[in-house]
């Protein structure tokens, strides 16, 4: 009688090989989950968005928080990876015209060693979301939303979609 099934060394060359296929498919799988929870709040985004270029409109002014945009408090517009978002008052880089920012904070499932911090110009944990203008202003001009990320210690480039690769020069 003849016994079919698997040799100690055949079961040990596929743990061995399942090893080394899960050392390559975990920190793969790690940065896809964080990109999906960076994406989560650039999604949110598009409520801010709305909310400073209807009051830019009605008012032709930029709404320079979340009140004056007619948005809940930053703490309030939360998601399953974003803490808070808020419209903040950043300096055009060009300038000295002030200008509605959305500021975007991340939580504990995107950065493991969270900075807490009250101050609505503290830029860690965050990606930062400004409005450029396109075109002549006084014609037919557009704005482009362009969004970056401050501390790259924080939230790594590599989990940003590639329009937002970029680090805030100065703020």
């Amino acid at each position: 009688m003849k016994h079919k099934g698997f040799t100690l060394i055949e079961l040990m060359i596929v743990v061995a090989v399942i090893g080394i296929l899960s050392m390559f498919a975990l920190p793969a799988y790690q940065n896809y989950t964080k990109r999906t929870y960076i994406s989560e709040g650039l999604t949110l985004a598009g409520i801010a968005k709305l909310a400073i270029v209807e009051t830019f409109s009605a008012t032709g002014e930029w709404p320079l928080s979340n009140e004056e945009a007619g948005l809940p408090a930053p703490t309030e517009l939360t998601g399953q990876a974003v803490d808070a978002m808020g419209i903040v008052d950043v300096r055009n880089f060009g300038g000295a015209q002030s200008i509605s920012s959305i500021v975007i904070r991340y939580n504990e499932k995107v950065i493991k060693n969270l900075i807490f911090s009250q101050s609505s110009q503290d830029f860690r944990n965050a990606v930062v979301i400004v409005p450029t203008l396109t075109g002549d202003a006084d014609r037919f001009a557009s704005y482009r939303w362009e969004c970056f990320t401050y501390d790259q210690h924080s939230i790594q480039l590599q989990w940003l979609p590639s329009a937002c690769r970029k680090e805030i020069k100065s703020v």
